[in-house]
């Protein structure tokens, strides 16, 4: 659970699995200032039912290289990236960690996703799509090219550990944190193995006014995306994400380079607007949200007392 400055969003989140009898482990990666470290230690000391290491990189600027880091301080089988303001429910992690345990080809397993957002009158909440997409084609060339051409985030899935560390390690070291990164983390846990995702309710997204991406804003609009398509440096990042890929997935480098460029093209073509196809199972389910007495919309209001009850909009 990375976080800075953020200590109620971290009580927030520690809450919500609490209320669900949580009985893992979870690694706070905290690169808070003085205060915010301490209040957050406030927090965890709040729920003493978690069990949490509460850890304080020892350089930061990298979100990445502080999770590596820190995960070097424990021993798990897997790990799953949780934010500080997202929600997660606990028997779709269990049911993805069974996934791994039986199927030794898979990488990475998740369920779906929803946005959340209090609607313009404050009076209530809407929903907005988040679509997931598997990958499980037997290559991993084959799992790459579907990841750029219908891309979703595989970082907050259940992950074999060892994978996760290896693919944030060599990421760190190539892209600066800000948009490429993410999706070359993404892609290269694909061509590690395959990706499933399952049917039912896996995470609930928040949308608010202190997501951290808002940090690029004003002369640092350049470096999300899809601005940083713009950038003034735009043709050495772009040739540093090539690398990235080629050496991380260890695939020809010609036949990967060509890849790479054709998926740029998906990636320019969706922050156009013009999105994949989405999954059935993304439309059912975001149907399924939507219905009062669904199992999906019962664990949405869970979601949202607890937004509330934090004060958080």
């Amino acid at each position: 659970m990375p976080t800075k400055d953020r200590p109620d969003h971290v009580g927030r989140a520690l809450g919500f699995l609490a209320a669900q009898g949580f009985t893992g482990h979870v690694l706070c990666v905290d690169a808070s200032d003085d205060a915010n470290f301490a209040a957050t230690r406030s927090e965890i000391a709040k729920r003493p039912s978690i069990a949490v290491t509460h850890y304080r990189p020892r350089t930061m600027g990298n979100a990445w290289r502080e999770i590596v880091e820190a995960l070097g301080t424990i021993s798990s089988l897997y790990t799953q990236l949780h934010h500080d303001d997202d929600f997660y429910f606990l028997t779709e992690i269990d049911a993805a960690i069974d996934i791994l345990e039986q199927q030794e080809n898979v990488a990475t397993a998740q369920g779906r996703f929803v946005y959340v957002e209090a609607n313009g009158e404050g009076g209530g909440f809407s929903l907005a799509n988040h679509d997931r997409f598997q990958y499980r084609a037997a290559t991993p060339l084959a799992r790459l090219e579907a990841c750029m051409e219908r891309f979703c985030h595989l970082a907050f899935a259940v992950t074999r550990r060892d994978d996760f560390i290896c693919v944030l390690a060599h990421v760190h070291l190539r892209l600066d944190q800000g948009w490429f990164d993410q999706f070359a983390i993404s892609i290269l846990l694909a061509a590690r193995g395959q990706a499933v995702v399952s049917d039912a309710l896996y995470g609930v997204r928040q949308i608010h006014a202190s997501q951290h991406h808002r940090n690029f804003l004003g002369p640092n609009a350049y470096k999300h995306w899809p601005m940083i398509l713009a950038s003034p440096d735009f043709s050495s990042v772009f040739a540093a994400f090539k690398t990235c890929l080629i050496e991380g997935s260890g695939i020809n480098a010609k036949v990967l380079g060509d890849t790479i460029d054709r998926g740029l093209v998906a990636l320019v073509t969706r922050a156009a607007g013009i999105l994949p196809e989405r999954e059935p199972e993304d439309i059912a389910l975001f149907e399924r949200a939507n219905r009062p007495g669904t199992a999906e919309h019962d664990k949405l209001k869970r979601v949202i007392a607890a937004i509330r009850q934090a004060g958080h909009k």
